[in-house]
């Protein structure tokens, strides 16, 4: 295992650019909570593309999945990445959060189940990104799980709508 890193980030632009090089990191899990994606950039194309990649390369089923509080946006705004979970819905889903975790304000991005991008607030930019870094990746993870297995289905989630 490498070393462990940790640097911060202050601004939007930082948060989105880190958001992009995890993505790049990821060669077989990816797994996001945000509240709606506002902020992720993830409609970017190179985001698109890098999802599209981690989809063809992990023999996983579950590869890229996403929670968020409200599908609205991802509805609304994204309809590349509509387009991509109806594409690979086979490895890669969205889910809304159950009620008891509607509350969760921290987004996050865990790739690979070791490396890390999170925001401390969802109102906020400042945030960290973390390389190798178990310590910080593990409880995210745990709560990420919990919250995948009481979320809700999204018709983003379904291949055709159907």
């Amino acid at each position: 295992m490498d070393r462990p890193s940790q640097r911060r980030f202050d601004t939007y632009v930082e948060y989105r650019a880190a958001m992009l090089a995890a993505l790049g990191f990821a060669t077989r899990t990816l797994a996001i909570f945000d509240p709606d994606l506002r902020e992720s950039g993830i409609e970017n194309p190179a985001a698109i593309a890098a999802l599209e990649s981690l989809c063809r390369a992990s023999p996983r089923r579950d590869a890229v999945r996403i929670v968020v509080r409200s599908i609205d946006f991802v509805e609304r705004e994204c309809p590349r990445l509509v387009a991509l979970i109806g594409a690979f819905g086979h490895c890669a889903g969205v889910r809304v959060s159950s009620p008891p975790f509607r509350n969760w304000s921290r987004p996050f991005l865990v790739a690979d189940e070791r490396h890390l991008v999170t925001r401390f607030d969802q109102d906020r930019p400042r945030g960290k990104v973390g390389i190798d870094d178990l310590r910080s990746v593990s409880p995210l993870l745990a709560q990420f799980e919990t919250m995948w297995i009481s979320g809700e289905s999204t018709r983003a989630s379904v291949p055709l709508g159907i």
